[in-house]
């Protein structure tokens, strides 16, 4: 949308920089629900540019494998918990909510056609 709408990227940008800044979450648990919702919606180009700042941030290289995988980590602090079931159940509502939006490829040219 963003790339339709040149005049929204600024405000966009300031407005991711305010929350990265100003987060209620440390960095460690920022980086960590950024790789889950890179994950669930297989955005290779977030988890690429995050990978390497979770483990920086300290999120620790079996959490960042496992989230890759789509599984579980098998050892995560309570916070980490906490993030992980609040992204997952929002994540499932989002994209049953976008399926039911979103019609599917054939609606698309069927409309077109007219």
């Amino acid at each position: 949308m963003i790339l339709r709408v040149p005049d929204l990227v600024v405000p966009s940008l300031q407005m991711r920089l305010h929350n990265q800044k100003n987060s209620a979450l440390s960095p460690r648990l920022t980086e960590f629900a950024i790789l889950i919702a890179a994950r669930q919606w297989t955005n290779n180009y977030e988890w690429n540019a995050h990978a390497t700042l979770a483990d920086r941030a300290g999120l620790g290289q079996p959490v960042i494998a496992a989230v890759a995988d789509g599984r579980r980590p098998d050892r995560m602090t309570d916070d980490e918990a906490t993030v992980l079931r609040f992204l997952h159940r929002n994540i499932a509502q989002s994209k049953r909510q976008r399926s039911d939006l979103c019609p599917d490829a054939g609606e698309v040219r069927r409309a077109r056609r007219g």
